[in-house]
């Protein structure tokens, strides 16, 4: 796709112009308009019913257990104001669960924590006037709260990955002019230092491998576009030497951890002709190794948009490719331990059908992104779920 990830994210949200409603627990549709109703939980990827919300995309999912598991997005008002989106899956259905919101247009990007009543959404919110600015709001077991973070002052904003080692020792990470790690500390968030290439840099992912021991991930916004890794704590983070194989651009957008020893990042990769191609990178705690992921079966673009690790011989990425109408179609890749293979997936829409993030817990894995029932309509919140993965 080339750029910025997360501009590109933003760009499909202001696009949106099809006013959204939360009145009533209606299934959403697919293709043909029928409902998407949900199939017994398999080892198939199969769309699961969603309280309607006409137009909106969730962008972070988090599986806090077998029976738990949190989306986060936005949906779009009446006015056309972009509110934040929470939904809960309570181990039978997905509910919407009310959030707050700024005065602004309002995006969660991520949600994570330590428990089910102990957790962290994030993103960024573009006030009235001004440039946006970052949005974090917990989750204490009862309501969601917003949390005063700091912004860079004079630059966009957006906090666009979380972590949590505990209750009081809490990452998140983002940025759209300057990379920025924020830490929580049970009291306040602060900045944490890190990494100042001389181009801008974003960083879309973090994950705790132990207290003392982060790793994040996103890209440095030179001419081309090269891959950002770096490792640290809330002292601070250090840049560590990355791959960046393609000659346009380079892009992380997400990263998990299996061990300390088994890491993955993955994103897009693009060259001076071509289209994009899906980006996997393997870190073994030292050095970090370009491993090939394969795009969809179309001829445009391809990229992974998140990934999880289930051990050394098992995880999985989820994203989206273009196919041969011009449409975004859902992309599923598995690591068995020796390669990425792609899955097929039946797109539940005929429109632009996308997934941006992806979460396993207890055998259960979910997707999330937005469907949409024909193309050139927008899209609608979309679940993807799968068992005994």
């Amino acid at each position: 796709m080339g750029g910025s990830r997360r501009t590109w994210l933003m760009a499909v949200a202001m696009c949106l112009t099809v006013a959204s409603s939360l009145s009533g627990p209606v299934i959403a549709t697919g293709a043909s308009g029928a409902p998407i109703v949900s199939a017994a939980c398999g080892a198939t990827w199969t769309p699961a019913s969603l309280p309607k919300v006409a137009t909106g995309t969730l962008y972070g999912v988090a599986a806090t257990s077998a029976t738990s598991a949190w989306a986060v997005g936005f949906r779009l008002t009446l006015g056309g104001v972009r509110r934040t989106l929470v939904e809960h899956f309570n181990g039978t259905a997905w509910k919407i669960v009310s959030s707050p919101n700024r005065s602004g247009d309002d995006t969660f990007f991520a949600v994570g924590g330590v428990s089910d009543s102990d957790l962290w959404a994030v993103g960024t919110v573009q006030p009235p006037t001004g440039t946006r600015r970052n949005l974090t709001a917990h989750w204490n077991g009862l309501a969601w709260s917003l949390v005063t973070a700091p912004s860079i002052k004079n630059a966009q904003n957006s906090l666009d990955a979380v972590t949590a080692v505990a209750a009081n020792d809490v990452y998140t990470a983002g940025g759209e002019n300057a990379a920025q790690v924020l830490h929580w500390d049970g009291i306040a968030w602060a900045r944490v230092p890190v990494p100042k290439p001389v181009s801008g840099a974003i960083l879309n992912s973090i994950v705790a491998v132990t207290p003392t021991l982060l790793w994040t991930a996103g890209h440095v916004e030179s001419s081309p576009a090269t891959t950002l890794v770096a490792a640290g704590d809330k002292s601070g983070f250090h840049q560590v030497s990355s791959p960046s194989p393609g000659t346009s651009f380079n892009i992380l957008g997400a990263i998990a951890v299996g061990s300390a020893s088994d890491i993955w990042t993955v994103g897009e990769q693009g060259d001076l002709t071509g289209p994009a191609r899906p980006l996997a990178l393997h870190g073994d705690g030292t050095t970090w190794s370009v491993v090939p992921a394969p795009g969809g079966s179309g001829f445009g673009d391809s990229e992974l948009s998140g990934v999880t690790s289930l051990g050394a011989s098992d995880a999985w990425a989820a994203g989206h490719s273009v196919d041969g109408s011009g449409n975004w179609r859902l992309l599923f890749d598995h690591w068995n331990g020796s390669a990425w293979v792609n899955v097929a997936v039946a797109d539940p829409g005929a429109g632009n059908d996308v997934s941006w993030g992806i979460a396993s817990s207890g055998g259960n894995g979910w997707a999330v992104g937005s469907t949409a029932a024909a193309p050139g309509q927008a899209g609608s919140p979309l679940v993807m779920r799968a068992c005994g993965i």
